[in-house]
């Protein structure tokens, strides 16, 4: 397996003529200008490594690590190099070598959502305000936070949107019935957003559609695959298809575009058990394609700024359903925030591992969202929203992060 892993890195990498267009699309070459911090400096990285030319060192690693995996390069190559496949399949490689090991970050990164969501939306309020005070005597701030102070900045950011998740088991549709769709909860998203799931799962079931909600369904292993852990990335694909294979349905929707594009390309499904996973996608672009516009909005007279998250600009290519899912409401002027090509700095991990980069990249994307006049600022990724909320945050001319659906389910007129 590892010898086929090789072969697909050389020959991923090869297709790269390093013509450097992929320069000024990339958001960490932007920062420093570092030719190791670009596309193709991380792919002659790979290249090395893979032929056995470079070391596995620490500046390395340093500037692998640093790659955000918003596939922004790959939007522009003329060579059509598979850059998010290679950055992955080098992960892999080293973890088989024993270069990357798992670290308890990680471990956090990936539990914490679902062991904090078990514990219950109280208890998780009680927490929010405790990271609150904790903040105020110890003056954490958001340009500088790090480690504790980034996580403290996090907690304290989910007061007021703690709650229950839709209950496990199938909602019914409540004008007729077109179909059924499964709900993927997420990690983070079950923890931060859940009234977002309930907006999804509202909306569905207005336009049609029983709502699955397995309890055996899981992480989507997106922290584990883009680590390299590989096992562990496919026994949580495997999971998520069993569980809604076994619901029958005809889709599954995800309202974390970060979730929704590794669950959308995972490629074991169906090899091992015969669970096939239903086709998955961003829960706008299925209401959009399915009924959503024959329901009745309230108008709102108002301004949205629409940020497009890279999991679901370059990787899903469904960016553009959020826009026109907002135009159903009447009086709505939905437009894109400044910047919406070059990722917000959120980028799963990266957020909490290197908060001062992530800070540099949502700077100009706040600044824009502060001076539009709009009063909300709508984004499908979880990840994104939050990074958004914690640089708005005490800004008195902030908009109000939200996912577009939980805006839409707002005005619904039913």
């Amino acid at each position: 397996m590892r010898a086929a892993r090789l072969e697909r890195l050389v020959r991923g990498a090869d297709l790269c003529v390093k013509c450097g267009l992929c320069l000024q699309a990339c958001p960490t070459y932007g920062l420093e200008r570092n030719e190791a911090d670009s596309p193709r400096g991380r792919i002659a990285l790979i290249q090395g490594l893979a032929e056995g030319r470079v070391e596995a060192t620490a500046s390395t690693l340093g500037h692998l690590d640093g790659c955000l995996s918003c596939r922004a390069c790959e939007a522009v190559c003329p060579s059509g190099v598979p850059y998010g496949e290679l950055i992955d399949d080098t992960y892999a490689d080293l973890v088989v070598r024993g270069v990357v090991r798992p670290s308890l970050m990680n471990e956090v990164l990936s539990r914490w959502p679902v062991g904090l969501g078990a514990i219950g939306p109280r208890a998780l309020a009680v927490a929010a305000r405790a990271a609150r005070l904790l903040m105020r005597l110890g003056g954490a701030r958001p340009s500088t936070s790090s480690g504790i102070g980034r996580w403290l900045r996090l907690t304290a950011s989910l007061a007021g949107r703690t709650g229950n998740l839709p209950a496990y088991g199938t909602h019914g549709a409540r004008h007729g019935r077109r179909g059924r769709a499964g709900l993927h909860l997420g990690c983070v998203a079950r923890l931060a957003e859940p009234s977002v799931l309930h907006a999804a799962t509202r909306l569905l079931t207005a336009a049609g559609y029983d709502v699955a909600v397995p309890e055996g369904q899981g992480c989507c292993g997106a922290i584990h695959l883009h680590r390299g852990f590989t096992a562990e990335a496919a026994a949580a694909e495997r999971r998520n298809a069993r569980a809604f294979a076994a619901e029958a349905c005809d889709a599954v929707v995800s309202c974390a575009s970060g979730c929704g594009a590794v669950l959308a390309a995972g490629a074991c499904r169906g090899k091992e058990d015969g669970a096939v996973m239903p086709e998955v996608w961003d829960i706008s672009r299925f209401l959009l394609d399915h009924h959503v516009a024959d329901l009745r909005f309230r108008p709102l007279e108002a301004r949205v700024l629409v940020h497009d998250p890279c999991s679901l600009r370059n990787a899903m290519g469904q960016h553009e359903a959020a826009y026109a899912l907002l135009a159903l409401i009447p009086g709505l002027e939905p437009q894109p925030l400044d910047g919406n090509a070059v990722c917000c700095g959120a980028a799963g991990t990266h957020l909490v591992l290197r908060p001062a980069t992530a800070d540099r990249l949502a700077a100009p994307k706040v600044a824009a969202a502060r001076t539009a006049g709009a009063a909300y600022l709508a984004t499908s990724n979880v990840g994104c929203a939050l990074h958004l909320r914690l640089g708005l945050a005490g800004a008195p001319d902030a908009p109000e992060v939200l996912h577009p659906v939980e805006l839409l389910a707002r005005q619904l007129d039913d």
